[in-house]
């Protein structure tokens, strides 16, 4: 599957990229095709990813240590059917939470506010 984007995969890192086959001019000119958006220095979005979107994966991509906590774990187990208006996650005391929030998700850009009292990103 040589130079071939997957559809069913919905952020790829530049390493990701590169097992498929794309060289570094490859994937910044599939970039400036729209074939993929820079969301991080070493992540792109697949514009053809043809799955479910879901809060908890773009999440999960942009705090792969982060653990879902609160009601957001809740509703992960099935163990309410409440659904959160937001995605709690425990992150690690020494993560950069600023790069978390400053992502591209599609073509918007979602930006917050860390709040020091509660300890979590305001969008």
């Amino acid at each position: 599957m040589s130079g071939v984007i997957p559809s069913n995969e919905h952020f790829l890192t530049v390493e990701r990229l590169r097992e498929l086959g794309f060289s570094h001019y490859r994937i910044g000119k599939l970039a400036n095709e729209g074939k993929i958006v820079k969301v991080s220095r070493s992540m792109y979005k697949n514009t053809a990813f043809s799955g479910d979107e879901s809060d908890l994966s773009i999440v999960s991509v942009f705090a792969p240590k982060g653990v879902f906590c609160m009601m957001t774990a809740a509703r992960y187990y099935g163990l309410t059917t409440y659904i959160p208006d937001a995605v709690d996650v425990a992150i690690e005391r020494s993560m950069n939470y600023a790069r978390i929030v400053d992502a591209i998700i599609g073509n918007e850009k979602f930006e917050g506010r860390w709040s020091h009292d509660s300890r979590e990103w305001i969008l």
